[in-house]
């Protein structure tokens, strides 16, 4: 006699709702940690539970597929997040230690002054070659998310080439970082350029997919009492599928006053797409996205997850 199918059971519903709450949750822990003084154990730390999360996001996609091929479920459970979690753990690893291998010593100089000027941009009203960069008075969402990949979104200009206002000591006076050697902090300093936008990108990404797969499946628990409820089921994925490529697409081409500026637009993401290609993909997605999606992960994170920070599990390292 066939098992009950995985997707089937509202405890697997349950499951998907479950991560999403808490990748939404961390999603918004990263825009936050973004606007604070740099913490290397809080970066380990948020480093550490990105990968995990994602990993876990797309084990929840591939269990349904090893669920059919493997004769006991806690056996395909154990399988698909421990595949996802390994793909997802190699893959940013590697992408992250490549974009490190490639930066110039400029770059990772200009990331602690790109660094210091991230809160002042994000208020709007400065210019680059005279073209506007955001507005005065944008969302808190956005601000936040400009926050967090300014230093990324323009890494393919000359921090020279933006509004003086922004060159002047009072704006780069700001301490990032909090390291006795100079290399270390530029490494540091580039390191959180870099991370904040694959993770927050990643996270995102794998949090509409699995809110495509539960909402999916639960239409069909809504209609599972109907006389179509075969095709119903058979149709899921599909119904899944299409509900991924319309989050992702209403996602993708949402605009903001910061991507949709003259700046951005024909300066800043053109610099980048030609610098640093692989990054770009990221810092474009993610900035249309984590606006547009901020006021869920920040209900989330404060009202069903209490607030969590996701510190590192490990000791934090003597000074």
């Amino acid at each position: 006699m066939p098992r009950f199918a995985l997707q089937k059971n509202p405890w697997f519903l349950a499951l998907l709702m479950l991560y999403t709450v808490v990748e939404l949750s961390f999603n918004h822990r990263l825009l936050e940690f973004a606007s604070q003084a740099f913490d290397r154990d809080d970066l380990d730390g948020l480093e550490f539970w990105g990968r995990c999360l994602s990993g876990c996001g797309l084990g929840l996609l591939l269990w349904r597929w090893l669920d059919r091929w493997t004769p006991k479920r806690w056996l395909s459970g154990l399988l698909s997040m421990a595949i996802g979690i390994s793909f997802m753990w190699q893959a940013q690893t590697r992408l992250i230690d490549f974009l490190l291998q490639q930066a110039s010593e400029l770059d990772k100089v200009t990331s602690v002054q790109r660094l210091s000027m991230r809160t002042i941009v994000s208020e709007g009203g400065f210019t680059l070659k005279g073209l506007a960069l955001g507005r005065v008075g944008m969302p808190e969402g956005l601000r936040d998310s400009v926050k967090a990949l300014f230093p990324a979104a323009s890494l393919g200009v000359d921090v020279s080439e933006l509004d003086k206002q922004l060159l002047t000591p009072s704006a780069l006076s700001a301490p990032v970082f909090d390291v006795e050697d100079a290399q270390q902090m530029l490494n540091d300093a580039y390191r959180q350029t870099v991370v904040l936008p694959i993770a927050l990108g990643l996270s995102l990404f794998f949090a509409l997919l699995n809110i495509s797969q539960a909402v999916s499946l639960l239409l069909m628990h809504a209609f599972g009492r109907t006389r179509a409820r075969r095709w119903l089921w058979r149709g899921q994925p599909l119904l899944g599928g299409a509900l991924a490529l319309c989050l992702v697409t209403l996602t993708w081409g949402a605009g903001n006053d910061w991507v949709d500026s003259a700046g951005y637009r024909e300066v800043l993401q053109p610099a980048l797409q030609t610098e640093k290609p692989v990054l770009a993909l990221f810092v474009q997605w993610t900035l249309r996205a984590e606006p547009y999606w901020h006021d869920c992960a920040g209900f989330a994170r404060h009202h069903l997850m209490q607030g969590a920070t996701f510190r590192s599990p490990w000791p934090a390292k003597p000074s």
